[in-house]
């Protein structure tokens, strides 16, 4: 189920969720990220704006989600992407989803299809590792995001599921 997750990353979105139960859950809207194979693990890969309010939530429990939805909630990823966290908005509540936990791990019944995962490595992409230097620019050299670098995260996947496991 992963191969079809990776090819529907950057056309229909997911959200990336992390949090415990202890502090709730924070969400976002991604369309960048990479499915593979490093360091003897099926491996996540995806990156976060350092400015993102929920970066601390994904970083803190060193965990987190990728959830995958029909198209009819389109609408509700668009909104998620456009609106922060910083804002003191809770997403979560204005979409509607309801929060489940895989151990400390939240995610959305909702989804069609969830990816938990765990952090094993974060690193900065920065400017000197650019080779072509219009890309650098393209992303990071003006407007509203210049020098929002992103993190990324490299996490290992502990599990998949389907609507099937998870729904009521």
């Amino acid at each position: 189920y992963v191969g079809s997750c990776a090819a529907r990353i950057n056309p229909d979105w997911m959200l990336i969720t992390g949090g415990s139960i202890e502090k709730g859950a924070a969400t976002m809207t991604i369309s960048w990220g990479a499915f593979g194979f490093l360091w003897g693990r099926h491996l996540a890969l995806t990156a976060v704006r350092r400015s993102r309010h929920t970066l601390p939530f994904l970083l803190e429990n060193k965990a987190f989600s990728l959830t995958f939805f029909d198209p009819s909630f389109r609408e509700k990823l668009y909104w998620c992407g456009r609106n922060s966290g910083h804002s003191g908005v809770d997403k979560v509540a204005h979409c509607g989803f309801t929060t489940l936990y895989e151990g400390n791990v939240p995610f959305f019944a909702e989804a069609q299809a969830v990816v938990l995962c765990k952090l094993m490595y974060t690193n900065d992409i920065g400017r000197d590792g650019f080779i072509n230097e219009a890309l650098f620019n393209e992303w990071y050299g003006h407007g509203v995001h210049k020098g929002d670098m992103h993190a990324m995260l490299y996490a290992s996947i502990e599990r998949v599921l389907v609507k099937k496991d998870y729904s009521f």
